[in-house]
């Protein structure tokens, strides 16, 4: 359903916290987070990559989703509105490694250059590029949180869940069986998009 009553409107500061499933903070750097922006009519906006720092937190300001959103402009791959005049709601999400995957084939074959609102990002492609091969993604399982912009606050916090992958003999030590094979089960129908970060 079209929500018609509020339009977006952007945080001058968003601060996301990764924390796990006890609301306790993830001190993990090197995350990729992107910010699902949902149109009206026509295309949706994916912004991204927004990288945590050592401590888990990613520090994204409205000049930030702003540089992103031109960049879509930029690329001419779809058709977009304004993005004024997109939902007020916006989902928060831990990148998939498999959209990380094909973000770095596409910057590496296709869009080869910064495109334009990039430049007050990032210095070079390259550092774009180191971006997405040094990625901690496949350390965590993916998790996102849906919030609302549309009370013209100055800045909006967000937490986003996540669970650290365990190593594989961790389970020798899940004291219930069922358990341990849900775990191994949920990791094999994974696999297939679970390719780790940086292999371009």
């Amino acid at each position: 359903m079209v929500d018609t009553a509020s339009a977006l409107i952007i945080p001058s500061i968003i601060q996301i916290q990764l924390v796990d499933l006890n609301g306790i903070d993830v001190p993990l750097g090197n995350v990729l987070l992107s910010i699902h922006i949902f149109a009206h009519r026509k295309n949706d906006f994916l912004l991204q990559p927004f990288v945590t720092d050592s401590g888990g937190r990613a520090t994204i300001t409205k000049e930030d989703i702003m540089s992103e959103v031109e960049a879509h402009y930029d690329s001419g791959l779809m058709d977009y509105v304004s993005v004024e005049s997109a939902k007020p709601q916006v989902q928060i999400s831990v990148t998939e490694p498999s959209q990380i995957q094909r973000s770095l084939k596409s910057r590496s074959t296709l869009w080869t250059t910064l495109l334009r609102g990039e430049s007050r990002r990032w210095a070079s492609i390259d550092e774009l590029l180191d971006v997405y091969r040094n990625c901690t993604n496949d350390k965590v399982t993916r998790h996102s949180v849906t919030a609302r912009w549309d009370l013209g606050r100055a800045s909006a916090q967000h937490l986003v869940q996540v669970e650290r992958r365990q190593a594989l003999f961790g389970l020798l030590f899940v004291p219930d069986r069922q358990v341990a094979w849900a775990k191994l089960l949920g990791w094999i129908m994974e696999a297939g998009d679970h390719s780790h970060c940086g292999t371009m």
